[in-house]
């Protein structure tokens, strides 16, 4: 990023944000709520993807002579910025900043983690909610989708609770490939959910130690590969 954007003191927007305020919030009044119709394949949880967003804003911008712009810069660590300006006809703009910072810096990594910024910083600038309440940050945490409480553990004893869990491991461990690796995840993860939503200690520690060593093996598995591994590796 340039050091005028970098600057505290650059304006977030234009002298005079009048005309723009009135139009926004005339637009705001209109706006549906943008469906979560993509599902998050790691963690069967569904969100409202970029295209949703702006469905539900563009229609009601456009009507009120409302445009946006999202634009990215170089931050000064090397990084990029995503920019994003929301515009009114008569000339008025406010602007918003959102680091894209992906987990693999590599094209595939940046063009998703740009897609992220944009979603966000879209809904963010022009006031726009998902039909549900957002769950990615406890999804990017790497604990499983929140799901109604149950009435009592899934397994008989903490004797068979350990069986299973030990056979999960030794499956993750046993993975000759990260597809396989990532196939097992997604055929143990209804378990995993019935297991988190006890909100017993012990059946949620067992989560995390299965979240755990799933990330482990997922980095073993990109490194053997030939992929450079990252800090965070992938959560079931």
């Amino acid at each position: 990023m340039t050091e005028e954007l970098a600057s505290p003191q650059t304006p977030s927007h234009s002298p005079d944000i009048k005309d723009l305020a009135l139009a926004l919030s005339a637009a705001q009044g209109e706006m549906t709520h943008a469906g979560k119709g993509t599902v998050n394949p790691h963690f069967r949880s569904k969100y409202a993807d970029l295209s949703a967003v702006i469905d539900a804003l563009k229609p009601a911008l456009a009507k009120h002579g409302l445009a946006y712009v999202q634009t990215t810069d170089l931050a000064a660590d090397g990084g990029i910025v995503l920019v994003t300006t929301l515009l009114h006809k008569s000339g008025q703009w406010i602007r918003g900043t959102y680091p894209v910072r992906p987990i693999k810096a590599d094209p595939q990594g940046y063009g998703s983690a740009l897609t992220y910024a944009r979603r966000y910083a879209l809904a963010a600038i022009a006031g726009v909610a998902s039909v549900d309440e957002d769950d990615d940050g406890n999804a990017a945490s790497g604990h499983p989708k929140p799901v109604e409480p149950l009435a009592k553990s899934p397994f008989p004893t903490s004797d068979a609770r350990r069986a299973w869990v030990d056979n999960v491991l030794l499956s993750f461990d046993n993975a000759p490939t990260l597809a396989k690796l990532k196939d097992l995840s997604a055929l143990n993860q209804p378990k995993l959910d019935e297991m988190w939503a006890t909100g017993e200690a012990d059946d949620r520690q067992a989560v995390e130690e299965v979240i755990t060593r799933y990330k482990a093996t997922a980095i073993r598995l990109k490194a053997a590969a030939g992929d450079q591994p990252t800090q965070q590796g992938e959560a079931p």
